[in-house]
C-alpha cells in the first residue's frame, strides 16, 4: 500500500540523476509514492529515457500537490529547479535540494530566478560547499552528506586529458606554467 505522502522528484543534469536515484528507489521501497519530473534541458532526462522510468517534463501547475519537493540541484539544467523551488515556497510545501557539486545551486542566474525564495533544505557534498550555501541561501537548513557520485566520475577521468588541454588553451597557459585543481571527494 503506497504512501497518503508524495515526494516530487525533480531531476536536472546527469550529476543530480545519480545521487538521487538511489535514494528515489529506498523511498519506492518503503511504499512513498514518488512523482518524477526531468529538465529536458538536462542530460538526466536522457538516462531516464533509456531507463524506462516513469516521468513528466513540465513546470508545476495548480493540479500539483506534493507533500515535498525535492530537487536535483542544477548549473545547466536550472529552469525546473527554479520554478519548482518558487511552486513549493509559494505553497508552504518543502522543497530539499541536493547539490551535485559545489556551489550548484548557488549560481548567480539562479538565485535571481528564485526572486528572493529559497530552499528549505540543501544537501551538500562537504564542509567547503557548506560555506557556500549557507552564504547564498541563509535561511536553508544544510546538511553535508558527501558525494555518492564521485564513484560515476569514470568518463571525467577517461577525459581528463582533454579536460586539461582545453582548459590551459582558455586560460592561455603552456604547459610549462603550474595549473593547480582542486577536487575533494
Amino acid at each position: 500500500m503506497l504512501s497518503e505522502k508524495t515526494i516530487y522528484v525533480i531531476f536536472g543534469d546527469l550529476g543530480s540523476y545519480q545521487d538521487i536515484l538511489p535514494v528515489v528507489n529506498l523511498l519506492e521501497k518503503e511504499n512513498i509514492a514518488i512523482k518524477i519530473f526531468a529538465d529536458g534541458k538536462g542530460e538526466a532526462v536522457k538516462k531516464i529515457q533509456k531507463s524506462g522510468i516513469e516521468f513528466e517534463s513540465r513546470l508545476p501547475d495548480d493540479s500539483d500537490k506534493p507533500d515535498l519537493i525535492f530537487v536535483g540541484a542544477s548549473v545547466t539544467a536550472k529552469d525546473f529547479q527554479v520554478e519548482w523551488t518558487k511552486f513549493g515556497a509559494d505553497r508552504s510545501i518543502p522543497v530539499l535540494w541536493l547539490e551535485d557539486l559545489w556551489g550548484s545551486g548557488s549560481r548567480l542566474e539562479t538565485k535571481k530566478g528564485l526572486d528572493g525564495k529559497s530552499p528549505d533544505g540543501i544537501f551538500v557534498i562537504d564542509l567547503a560547499a557548506e560555506e557556500i550555501a549557507k552564504k547564498s541561501y541563509p535561511s536553508a537548513a544544510i546538511f553535508v552528506c558527501g558525494k555518492t557520485g564521485f564513484e560515476n566520475l569514470g568518463e571525467f577521468k577517461k577525459n581528463a586529458e582533454k579536460i586539461r588541454q582545453k582548459t590551459r588553451e582558455e586560460l592561455e597557459l603552456d604547459n610549462k606554467e603550474i595549473l593547480a585543481t582542486y577536487w575533494s571527494g
